[in-house]
């Protein structure tokens, strides 16, 4: 999670947000750039 944030550029509470689907919590563009960094490092680390 701490790599995911530091990428995106948010705080890993708001990347926990996202991944637990507390949307209303996170921005519309912001969870698309958690989501996308999240896809990313998943296609690296395989």
């Amino acid at each position: 999670m701490t790599d995911v944030a530091r990428r995106a550029g948010v705080s890993t509470m708001t990347v926990s947000n996202v991944i637990n689907g507390r949307s209303q919590r996170v921005g519309e563009s912001t969870r698309r750039r958690v989501l996308a960094t999240i896809a990313e490092l998943a296609t690296r680390s395989t």
